[in-house]
């Protein structure tokens, strides 16, 4: 939050404190304001939720900062009015500190689902390349490794229109110690993993997709005793039911990426 919080607890605070002024008493000049505030933030927070996109929102907000500090000087006095101040106080720091974390763990999946169905396709810098996903960012995600056993079967289906697609899968494959091999059959063809030597964990590999889908399954793991595990990463505020484990889906979606080239 940088020094920002305090603009945002206060602007928070602002549009708490004069809600009754812009409805009851029909501000209008405060309500487009706000419009302004909402809409901007929604169009963050569904696509580019990084801190400085959120930069050119601050000058409103302290516009509403300053009625608030205003509110306090003029009603100091005014046990009534105090009271209503403090709790526009704590709801704004509640919002700025607390409210993202709520929504982080009971909706974002939802939301994320709701606005993104398809998952996020991008385009690479190669010519004609494409590239599908269903996480999200490893700094605001819920990432974590999952433990694999041998004979375990995982799948992750990818919203491409040919079902049947070519082209490369990316995944994150690790254990505590980086070291050891695992032996892995992507859509049954066999693949060796050095897990020394992956980039930053993780590994690309050619595919060709089956009913839209790929499936890992992991046939041995090569090591010491005190490295014989190994783990696939997933996101746990993704949940497209577009990933399984041994062919149960799972409220979680596995860090896995597919580049394609689309020809049509």
């Amino acid at each position: 939050l940088g020094h920002s919080f305090i603009i945002m607890v206060l602007g928070i605070s602002g549009i708490l404190f004069s809600l009754k002024k812009m409805f009851k008493e029909r501000n209008y000049s405060l309500l487009m304001l706000l419009t302004i505030v909402i809409f901007y933030q929604l169009s963050i927070a569904f696509f580019y939720n990084l801190g400085r996109f959120r930069a050119p929102v601050l000058a409103d907000m302290a516009v509403f900062g300053g009625l608030f500090v205003w509110g306090i000087a003029d009603n100091f006095k005014n046990r009534v009015m105090r009271k209503y101040l403090f709790l526009a106080l704590l709801g704004g720091a509640y919002v700025v500190f607390g409210a993202y974390s709520l929504y982080q763990r009971y909706y974002e999946a939802m939301v994320m689902e709701w606005v993104r169905p398809n998952g996020t396709e991008i385009a690479t810098l190669n010519v004609g390349e494409k590239c599908i996903f269903d996480y999200g960012p490893m700094s605001f995600g819920n990432w974590m490794g999952f433990t694999l056993k041998c004979g375990d079967v995982v799948s992750k289906e990818f919203k491409v229109k040919n079902l049947n697609q070519s082209g490369k899968l990316k995944f994150m494959l690790f254990n505590a110690e980086k070291k050891g091999s695992v032996l892995i059959k992507i859509n049954g063809i066999p693949h060796r993993f050095d897990l020394d030597k992956g980039e930053d964990g993780y590994y690309i590999v050619p595919v060709t997709l089956q009913d839209g889908k790929v499936k890992l399954e992991l046939i041995s793991v090569y090591g010491n005793n005190s490295n014989k595990e190994v783990n696939l990463s997933i996101d746990g505020q993704r949940f497209y039911g577009r990933s399984e484990y041994n062919t149960e889906v799972v409220p979680f979606e596995w860090v896995m990426r597919f580049y394609y080239t689309d020809k049509e």
